[in-house]
């Protein structure tokens, strides 16, 4: 007989990367272990499971929150925050190499054009 599991989850954490980051004057802008420790092990003692980075256009924080959340035992996700007519749109792929290169991919398009369609996004 199978069962359901819950996990305690924040699929939309930004990093001092974005924006619209909310954690005040922090260490800068780029990828930093400091931070991904910090934030990975706050996580894990609120006994947050799983996380997802959602940053607007940029994914060069996760390989950092990864690494962290591996020792802190948090699972981390790679994902996107895009704006599509005037929304939101996170995007979370899987947390494989493949998962990564298909958010990068997504990354680099979405920095070269204007508009991407929601329906391209959806079958990459």
């Amino acid at each position: 007989m199978g069962f359901s599991r819950f996990f305690l989850s924040d699929l939309h954490v930004h990093t001092p990367a974005d924006k619209n980051h909310q954690y005040g004057q922090v260490v800068g802008k780029e990828p930093s272990v400091a931070f991904a420790t910090t934030l990975m092990e706050s996580h894990s003692k609120a006994r947050v499971e799983v996380v997802g980075v959602i940053d607007h256009n940029r994914l060069d924080c996760y390989p950092f929150l990864r690494d962290a959340g591996l020792l802190a035992g948090v699972t981390v996700f790679p994902g996107l925050e895009f704006s599509v007519n005037g929304c939101h749109l996170i995007g979370l792929w899987d947390r494989t190499e493949d998962g990564y290169v298909r958010a990068a991919r997504n990354c680099v398009l979405r920095r070269n054009a204007h508009s991407v369609s929601l329906r391209w996004l959806l079958q990459s």
